[in-house]
């Protein structure tokens, strides 16, 4: 059992989690965890608080007014936007072959200049690639055109 902080940023609402053991005896990992999309490892902020100080940030908020909007430590935001930018380049690469696998008619134009402008540009494209749910979870939940997995939003 695990606890999320819920809706109204104060309460903790308790979350199962699923655990199991790898069959194959030479993965490296003993046992997984199954996160529900909605989740983030080791966090106890919902992926929607996630997305949205990212996505704050892609649209030019500074981190102490995207801390207070979320109800966060400026140090917590900085943190998020620090892994995020470590990983941004690799995201926004993999993301593109995605979509020209899944919709090669798609069209695509990444600027490759501030991390503000690949972070929006990667929102966007994460956007139209699932419009119907919370685009960082395509990032969090394996699939099977995408050959990694980036635990970048991690407490």
């Amino acid at each position: 059992m695990r606890h999320v902080v819920g809706e109204d940023g104060v309460s903790l609402t308790p979350v199962r989690l699923y655990r199991g053991r790898c069959p194959d005896p030479a993965c490296p990992v003993a046992t997984v965890t199954h996160y529900p999309s909605c989740l983030v490892p080791y966090s106890v902020f919902p992926l929607a608080t996630h997305e949205a100080v990212l996505q704050g940030y892609a649209e030019g908020r500074s981190s102490a007014a995207l801390a207070e909007a979320a109800g966060l430590s400026v140090k917590t935001v900085r943190r998020w936007l620090t892994r995020t930018k470590a990983h941004l380049d690799e995201m926004l690469t993999a993301t593109l072959a995605l979509c020209q696998k899944l919709r090669p008619t798609l069209p695509l134009t990444i600027p490759w200049g501030e991390p503000r402008q690949r972070l929006a540009a990667l929102l966007a494209l994460l956007g139209r690639l699932c419009p119907s749910s919370c685009p960082l979870a395509l990032l969090r939940r394996p699939h099977p055109e995408l050959p990694w997995h980036l635990p970048i939003w991690t407490g």
